[in-house]
């Protein structure tokens, strides 16, 4: 599977110097109180239409329930990472002021270890997040998807919806069909 230079920037997060300087500053807390290594976007721009067809180019399924495509393009800026879109999409307090116009750093440090959010190693309708660790975090859209990858095989998996990288998509997609970097077995699914 192909890579993408954007994909790279994903996993490799952003400048730790900058994080750490910019945290002093106001920015979203956990439901606890605890601090979120949060750094405000600086102009952020609609992702590009080449990086959203590399997405549907390289990701193909298809429902067997309706026959439609199972991934599917959302829209999305450069000003947020899956991170913030995850975490501060559904949160009240913070939403509005936070979600879109920044990059967090790391979920573990801040909401995975906060105590406030109940965990589960399996998403049901009430675990809404998933993340494995720092790399990815997502949120929970369906619970059960059954669909025929590109190569014929038939798989059932959970739908979600996260964004690919601070300049990539935010996509709809089986948790299964996702860039190689952000796969892994230990997610772990928080309300």
């Amino acid at each position: 599977m192909q890579n993408a230079d954007w994909m790279d920037q994903a996993v490799t997060g952003i400048d730790k110097v900058t994080v750490y300087a910019q945290s002093r500053a106001a920015g979203p807390k956990t439901r606890s109180g605890g601090s979120v290594r949060y750094t405000p976007a600086k102009n952020p721009q609609k992702v590009s239409d080449s990086k959203k067809d590399w997405v549907l180019d390289h990701f193909k399924g298809w429902d067997l329930s309706t026959g439609k495509q199972v991934v599917r393009i959302l829209g999305g800026t450069t000003g947020y990472n899956c991170h913030n879109y995850a975490w501060l999409y559904f949160d009240d307090k913070y939403k509005d002021k936070y979600w879109k116009k920044g990059t967090i750093e790391s979920v573990a440090d801040s909401y995975m270890n906060d105590g406030a959010y109940g965990s589960s190693d399996k998403a049901t309708s009430s675990y809404q997040i998933g993340s494995n660790g720092n790399v990815h975090s997502v949120v929970v859209v369906k619970n059960k998807i059954t669909y025929r990858t590109s190569t014929g095989e038939v798989k059932t998996d959970v739908l979600v919806k996260s964004k690919w990288g601070p300049s990539g998509a935010l996509v709809e997609h089986p948790l299964g069909l996702m860039p190689s970097n952000y796969l892994n077995d230990a997610y772990s699914y928080y309300c």
